[in-house]
């Protein structure tokens, strides 16, 4: 597989052959990476429908969590905005949420959770805007961000005056 997303003989050296096609050291870091991950041994690749659906098989096989472990999501947004005035800040906005331990892991509280509650605001009849829409609209976003406060799901706020 790896072999014909680089477009190279099967039987050629693959890390070198993948270093050149990416323009890095056949020793480098990302390629160490690379092979830790099986990329270029040649064992059989599970059935899968797609190279993607194959890197996913390989990661779950190789990226598990530990007894305890926990994940970490960092969300960070930078904005450069001109005020009225002409004057103009830095607003940065951060989120940072931690999996729970035997629990579930940020990455899936922060996308599942929004979802359901937006899911039951709906079912409840509090949003009531219909087809697929972009959560830009107050009624929908601020009682969304409002419930994922209460499970300590924030962006936090800075904003820093430019001269």
């Amino acid at each position: 597989m790896t072999a014909g997303l680089a477009g190279v003989a099967a039987d050629a050296n693959l890390k070198t052959a993948v270093a050149k096609k990416l323009g890095i050291a056949a020793d480098s870091a990302v390629i160490g990476r690379l092979e830790w991950l099986g990329l270029f041994g040649d064992e059989a690749i599970p059935e899968a429908g797609n190279y993607l659906d194959v890197l996913s098989a390989r990661l779950q096989e190789k990226l598990f969590f530990k007894e305890g472990e926990k994940d970490m999501l960092v969300l960070r947004h930078r904005f450069i905005v001109e005020n009225r005035d002409g004057s103009r800040d830095q607003i940065t906005s951060t989120l940072i949420d931690f999996g729970i331990p035997h629990g579930d892991s940020s990455m899936a509280r922060t996308v599942s959770l929004p979802m359901a509650i937006g899911t039951r605001l709906i079912a409840e009849g509090k949003i009531t805007r219909q087809g697929v829409l972009a959560p830009v609209f107050p009624d929908i976003y601020q009682p969304v961000l409002a419930e994922l406060e209460t499970m300590n799901i924030k962006m936090v706020e800075k904003r820093i005056h430019l001269k």
